[in-house]
């Protein structure tokens, strides 16, 4: 028997030997306070006595936590499955017609994003049947918002995933002139690349993706969805191919 249960049964017997009492030496409605007294008694001793029992319960209710938050995150993640799952601007990587969509919220200027991206490629590559969402999620300050509108923007010329690739690679500011080299090193019209970036519809975009992104309770980048999964933070490649087999599963199930 757990300590937090001996806790519990002990309570409970000390509770039952205080209302066997006859009837005269109690309250009608509650216990005397001599009663509560040693009852209080009882359960200090318990715990100084036997102090995992506290560590015991915290380790329990933090997981009874647990689950309820992730409990919460699937029922939001099912709430929002089509503008997650579904849209027809959001970029798109890795394989279109893919069986299994792995969405990710990114911003440029995060440092995490930036290392997990190659373990992002590698699995949805090696894995051919994987459709990779990217949700431009632009919250480290003016520069990621600069970033963010110019890769949307480069989607009208075909180039999103180079560029995409070259703005997470680059080291250092993201400024004008070091946007502007980059889409020059990809091939991209320049001058028709910042009209573009400059487009209403991508500020709507952006403001939808946070929309989406608060609605899940995400804070910060990478975060990554896939079915009805959130993982936060930088994940590894073990973990990611566990949720898309697990996922796979679930949709031919």
């Amino acid at each position: 028997m757990s300590r937090l249960r001996r806790f519990i049964t002990t309570s409970a017997l000390a509770l039952a030997v205080t209302f066997s009492l006859p009837a005269a030496a109690q309250s009608a409605d509650a216990l005397s306070s001599a009663q509560q007294d040693a009852v209080r008694a009882l359960i200090r001793d318990t715990l100084v006595n036997n102090p995992d029992i506290l560590r015991e319960a915290f380790t329990a209710l933090q997981a009874q936590e647990e689950q309820l938050t992730q409990a919460r995150q699937r029922e939001a993640l099912k709430g929002h499955a089509k503008a997650l799952y579904e849209t027809k601007t959001d970029p798109v990587l890795g394989n279109p017609k893919g069986d299994v969509t792995l969405v990710e919220f990114l911003d440029y200027r995060c440092g995490y994003c930036k290392s997990v991206m190659d373990t992002v490629m590698d699995v949805v590559n090696s894995d051919g049947k994987v459709r990779l969402v990217i949700k431009e999620f632009p919250i480290l300050g003016a520069e990621s918002v600069v970033a963010a509108r110019f890769a949307l923007a480069s989607r009208a010329q075909g180039k999103y995933e180079p560029f995409h690739i070259a703005l997470m690679k680059h080291r250092g500011a993201y400024t004008e002139e070091s946007i502007t080299k980059i889409a020059q090193d990809v091939g991209l019209n320049v001058e028709r690349l910042m009209k573009d970036a400059a487009s209403p519809a991508i500020q709507a975009e952006l403001i939808e993706n946070r929309r989406i992104a608060e609605a899940l309770g995400i804070g910060g980048t990478p975060a990554f969805a896939v079915g009805e999964t959130l993982l936060p933070g930088a994940v590894n490649a073990d973990t990611l191919k566990q949720v898309i087999a697990e996922t796979r599963k679930g949709a031919k199930g």
